[in-house]
This record gives structure tokens, C-alpha cells and sequence, in this order.
């Protein structure tokens, strides 16, 4: 059976206010949360005085994350994937405390420069969602890009096997 989602996106000032019935998600690419994170930190600040603070956040590039504490967002656990070798690209994931969450590396899939993926599952109400964010680095030449599009395949396959709603 399929389900129709409902989807909105909206600027910092339109954000609904309620807290109880919707799930807020943020994603952006960032390019490296270590260098913005102050910055970062103020924004989810400012959604969250008088607005609806994002209950996921999805970050792409996130670049090296050399100590993780120094990205800490009170009311937030972080969870990562990032490059063992070179500059660039990763994926990091904050969901809200209020939210039980975990990951899943069963369905991760991370191919460095190639297709960088974290899921995480949370639960929502007595709803699990799976939450998968993924980063594909600009393509080098037709043969990336065909991995590419076999690696995603191959994620679809995984997290397709695990009866949830996914977000991607």
C-alpha cells in the first residue's frame, strides 16, 4: 500500500508553531560543520525561540569532524559518517532528545566520494521512521555516476527490506 506524505517548506518566519503533531526536518549541505558551527548553532537557536526548533536536522558535507563534543548541540544527539582520508563530503544527522533515535548501520552505506549515507531510525509518536541522508559528491565522469546510481540502488534494496516510512 502506498502513503501519500504531505510536504511543505517553509522560511525561518512561516515555520508552524505546533509541537505535537508534525515532525520538523532540516537538511542542508553545510560544507563544514566544524568551520560553521557557531553560526549553525545560532540558526537551530533562533528556529527554536518562539518557533519550532527542527526535531531532524540532515547535514551534508559535514568535512572532518576531528572531535565530536565540539559539535554538540544541547537537546541533540549527533550521529556521523565521515571520510577517512581526503577533504570534503561526510553526513551527520541531529535528532532532538524528545525523540527516541538510533542508528542504522545495517542500512548505511557509505562509499567515500561516491554516495555517503547515514540512516538513523526514530520514533515518532508509535511511528518508526527511518531518516536517510545521503551526500553525492559532484561526479568526475559517467562511470561515477553509474556507481553512484548502483550504490543507491542497492541502498533502496536495503532500507526497502525494513517495513518503515523512510525519508530520504
Amino acid at each position: 500500500a502506498s502513503t501519500t506524505i504531505n510536504c511543505s517548506y517553509s522560511d525561518l518566519f512561516s515555520l508552524p508553531q505546533s509541537k505535537d503533531k508534525f515532525l520538523n526536518v532540516l537538511s542542508f549541505n553545510i560544507q563544514s560543520l566544524s568551520a560553521k558551527f557557531d553560526e549553525f548553532k545560532d540558526f537551530i537557536q533562533i528556529m527554536s525561540d518562539g518557533r519550532k526548533a527542527p526535531d531532524v536536522i540532515c547535514l551534508q558535507e559535514i568535512w572532518q569532524i576531528i572531535n565530536p563534543d565540539f559539535v554538540k548541540i544541547e537537546g541533540y544527539t549527533f550521529y556521523f559518517n565521515q571520510r577517512t582520508r581526503g577533504r570534503g563530503g561526510g553526513v551527520g544527522t541531529y535528532v532532538s532528545d524528545s525523540l527516541p533515535s538510533r542508528s542504522r548501520p545495517e542500512n548505511s552505506l557509505f562509499v567515500e566520494g561516491n554516495f555517503e549515507n547515514l540512516t538513523i531510525e526514530v520514533t515518532f509518536g508509535k511511528k518508526n521512521i527511518l531518516f536517510s541522508n545521503v551526500y553525492r559528491p559532484p561526479a568526475r565522469d559517467n562511470n561515477s555516476l553509474d556507481e553512484f546510481f548502483n550504490n543507491f540502488s542497492e541502498h533502496l534494496t536495503s532500507i526497502g527490506r525494513v517495513n518503515m516510512s523512510t525519508f530520504i
